[in-house]
């Protein structure tokens, strides 16, 4: 195995998202935009509602029921996890990326804080992309959310290698500082440029991809 292995935050960095389209199609039949729709939910505490999720500690179903119940709709489990889901579009420029990691030998681990509904569409979405991938770290799954340390020491295990061999990368520098702390290697994300020149400063030729 090449070291180090590369573990890919997947929001905003894989690809992007934004929960605002959720919020619109929501707020939609209520006649609401998607920002009031997002003041309507949060302050019926759907925040609170969402960490639950995200680490696991509740089921789609049960999300599905709250999140509704917050928002004053009924909606079939069907129609809403649909609505839910579909917030996420390809960051195209890091494809070649992880290609050319995976091509080098290298461990890849995605390490993301996500819930089931959203993991189980952009597993399918991003299909082409996260097969290069070795193993998939969800929050959903470990039951905490970067950047508790145990996230990224379930990250380092998934890689098969010490923290001291890996290196995380994200684009939120809260989850970059914990990694540091965690004892990984950790790149902050701003464009897939800017990471291959970091990459390169920690040993990881990308040359050709270089532009």
């Amino acid at each position: 195995m090449t070291e180090p292995a590369i573990i890919f935050d997947f929001g905003n960095v894989i690809g992007y998202f934004d929960h605002g389209r959720a919020y619109a199609r929501f707020g939609a039949r209520l006649g609401l935009d998607a920002q009031a729709m997002r003041h309507k939910l949060h302050g019926q505490g759907f925040r609170n509602l969402l960490v639950d999720f995200e680490c696991g500690r509740i089921e789609p179903a049960e999300f599905a029921h709250a999140a509704c119940a917050c928002a004053g709709i009924e909606l079939p489990f069907a129609e809403f996890e649909r609505d839910w889901a579909d917030i996420f579009w390809p960051n195209e420029s890091i494809v070649p990326v992880v290609h050319a990691l995976k091509a080098q030998g290298r461990a890849l681990v995605l390490g993301s804080n996500t819930n089931r509904t959203h993991a189980d569409w952009f597993r399918n979405q991003f299909a082409h992309t996260l097969d290069q991938f070795d193993a998939l770290v969800l929050s959903c799954d470990v039951g905490v959310m970067k950047p508790h340390r145990a996230f990224y020491e379930a990250c380092a295990q998934a890689a098969g290698l010490p923290p001291g061999r890996c290196v995380f990368i994200d684009d939120v520098p809260e989850n970059v500082q914990g990694a540091h702390d965690a004892g990984l290697h950790a790149l902050l994300y701003t464009d897939t440029p800017n990471l291959l020149v970091q990459l390169e400063q920690m040993g990881v030729p990308l040359h050709n991809l270089a532009g």
